[in-house]
């Protein structure tokens, strides 16, 4: 279904006015939208690969609408959007949940926004109309919502799970729920929400918030203090190594690792911005970590470097061997976007959905299917 929401993009001599045509999502009905509370457009300008503020935005505030459609009918006509000085790229639309959402939006936080139930973008070349489908990203439907955090590099070295989840390694850390998504320009990828979330209790987070996902996201968490250990990612589901049945098992990362520069290549952060720290393990009990096990990503959009675990320092080398991982299972991902990495170890394989925000590095724990 389409609907034509007319834009005026104010010009500093003429008005001239630019049709953004919305394309409804097909078999989205069972994507809750009551809990919209804004929808935002913003027109790109020419500049802004080189300079994430070159766009100018225009938000409105509506509530309780049910529908894409609803949704379509509530904006129409209420956009006034000034040309950047650098001329427009595109037209994007952002649906927003959350308290202030406009002001919250606008405040272009890497890692605290809105929740973002819709998305979609439409390149301007100078037509008269920019078509932008749009794309379901989150419903307003909650679910508990158990996160449980373990040491990553912990465990690589020998740790018990008890261990490994101690206060003392991953701090007095809280936990948010978002989404993860492709940027819709530029390279990389971009989490959305983490205004539903708890702190943990020992090292569990159980609170309740949005859960469905859309086509191109995957369930982000972010987990952590500010001092000790973290990460934002996508949620692994599946086997875990230690958390238990219904919860989400998170793979902290102590900063005095994943902040250091010698556990970065930085030609290869240049072309693929998002890094994952990833372990392999077996499925056997106590889970183990996998030496042989190959990680295969698209080569257009990552590359995988095989690592040795941290030396006392804190630093991992590359290992000589870059063809599959070592005893600790170690490995790192760069990556464009939001990327489907297939894991293999001897007879076994799985498929993950794994990214990380250009801002911050994330940790994955993958355990084979038996």
């Amino acid at each position: 279904m389409r609907s034509v929401v007319a834009i005026i993009l104010l010009a500093a001599c003429a008005e001239p006015v630019v049709e953004m045509q919305l394309v409804l999502p097909q078999n989205a009905d069972n994507f809750d939208t009551t809990c919209i509370t804004a929808v935002e457009v913003r027109v790109t300008g020419g500049n802004f690969l080189q300079d994430s503020k070159d766009y100018r935005r225009s938000c409105v505030e509506i509530t309780g609408v049910a529908g894409y459609a609803a949704i379509r009918d509530a904006i129409k006509g209420r956009f006034d959007v000034a040309i950047p000085d650098t001329g427009i790229s595109g037209i994007e639309i952002y649906g927003w949940s959350g308290p202030t959402a406009c002001e919250n939006a606008g405040k272009d936080d890497p890692f605290v926004t809105p929740n973002l139930l819709f998305m979609g973008r439409g390149d301007y070349i100078g037509q008269d109309r920019v078509d932008i489908p749009v794309v379901p990203n989150l419903s307003c439907t909650r679910t508990p919502v158990n996160v449980r955090m373990f040491d990553m590099f912990a465990l690589v070295g020998g740790k018990t799970c008890a261990e490994a989840g101690d206060t003392a390694l991953i701090g007095l850390a809280g936990v948010g729920v978002g989404t993860m998504v492709p940027r819709m320009m530029g390279k990389g990828a971009r989490f959305y929400g983490n205004i539903d979330g708890g702190d943990t209790v020992g090292n569990l987070a159980s609170f309740q918030g949005p859960t469905q996902i859309g086509p191109k996201a995957c369930l982000g968490i972010d987990a952590g203090d500010f001092e000790t250990a973290g990460t934002v990612g996508c949620a692994i589901g599946g086997s875990t190594v230690c958390a238990g049945a219904g919860e989400i098992e998170t793979a902290a990362m102590p900063f005095a690792i994943s902040t250091m520069p010698e556990n970065y290549d930085t030609a290869l952060l240049t072309k693929f911005p998002g890094q994952i720290f990833g372990t392999v393990w077996s499925s056997a009990t106590p889970r183990t970590t996998l030496a042989g096990a190959t990680v295969t990503v698209d080569p257009a959009h990552g590359q995988v470097v095989y690592l040795d675990p941290p030396n006392a320092a804190g630093a991992m080398a590359k290992r000589a061997d870059q063809t599959m991982t070592g005893p600790s299972g170690l490995f790192a991902l760069y990556t464009d976007t939001l990327i489907s990495a297939k894991i293999q170890a001897g007879a076994s394989s799985r498929t993950v959905t794994l990214g990380s925000p250009n801002e911050a590095p994330a940790g994955a724990m993958i355990v084979m299917e038996p």
